[in-house]
């Protein structure tokens, strides 16, 4: 399983049926007579066909699959009403995925089922969580972010997602005017260009961005060579960068220098592994140093 996209592959057992000649001739070898018995064909089981995420349309007709409490092989349509709604805005920013948004109505047992396009009857997402006090507004995994990861997922290989421990808004020139012209009168260091990209604001300690020497109110405007027009741009183009490669980040700084650094991504989830025994460990530091002693008692005799 990718904790990160929220995918599992499963291994699916057929239902094994006895075989009526085994069943009928004795045998003195116990597996020979197993193996006889235990017999299917795996060409009966029934595939969904997979179809292309990206030629989806905003507008086009979907119905979503599921068991939502309990209720087997339930299914409801709508309409795609948006694409690529990245994992912050869907509120999951720890997700490394760009939403389908629907209408189709998913509950709790929805989760895992396939939305299918209507036209082709080909499943074009993975139905995978909602919005809190948004009705009608559903989202899925796209079906080629799942079929990038799944072969490697089903041989047990490990999925690598890039990390370089930035936080980042999406920069456009008119907003950069109106914070500009705020810090006018207060701290001009902080303005930033009148450009589109993404303002870096945070950077990690100790994190590849900051050994990378990435710096707060750096406007990000290149990634690999590819260009970035918002914080968007840049976390799918981080999130595809290779880890432990060198990465060139091409950033605008104070207001105007075109500076290109150099980065090395490392896993995500290797990183978050990290962070949660650093946790622990602190907390098991502060466990020690604040135990609790036994009130006093005067002793009486």
């Amino acid at each position: 399983s990718d904790d990160i996209v929220d995918i599992a592959v499963l291994k699916i057992l057929p239902r094994k049926k006895a075989s009526s000649a085994a069943a009928a001739t004795p045998s003195t070898s116990s597996s020979s007579a197993s193996s006889s018995r235990h017999r299917f064909d795996a060409s009966e089981l029934p595939v969904a066909a997979l179809g292309d995420s990206d030629d989806l349309r905003v507008g086009q007709i979907v119905i979503a699959v599921g068991s939502p409490g309990g209720l087997d092989n339930t299914v409801t349509m709508g309409i795609i009403s948006g694409l690529e709604r990245s994992s912050t805005v869907v509120g999951i920013p720890h997700k490394k995925v760009d939403y389908i948004q629907t209408d189709a109505a998913i509950n709790p047992g929805n989760s895992g089922g396939p939305l299918v396009d209507v036209e082709s009857g080909r499943v074009v997402g993975v139905n995978a969580c909602i919005r809190a006090n948004m009705e009608g507004t559903s989202f899925a995994i796209p079906i080629n972010r799942v079929k990038d990861i799944m072969t490697d997922l089903a041989e047990g290989k490990h999925i690598h997602h890039s990390y370089l421990g930035v936080s980042m808004a999406t920069c456009t020139p008119d907003w950069a005017r109106d914070r500009n012209e705020a810090l006018q009168s207060s701290d001009k260091s902080k303005q930033v260009p009148e450009v589109r990209g993404a303002l870096v604001t945070r950077v990690f300690h100790r994190s590849p961005a900051d050994l990378g020497k990435i710096q707060e109110n750096d406007v990000v405007v290149e990634i690999g060579g590819n260009k970035v027009q918002s914080a968007d741009d840049a976390r799918r183009l981080i999130d595809r960068a290779s880890v432990g490669e060198d990465l060139f980040v091409t950033v605008l700084r104070d207001n105007s220098v075109r500076v290109t650094l150099t980065v090395q991504p490392v896993d995500l989830a290797t990183r978050l592994r990290e962070v949660k025994r650093e946790r622990q460990r602190q907390l098991l530091q502060e466990r020690f140093r604040l135990q609790e002693l036994a009130p006093f008692r005067l002793m009486s005799g």
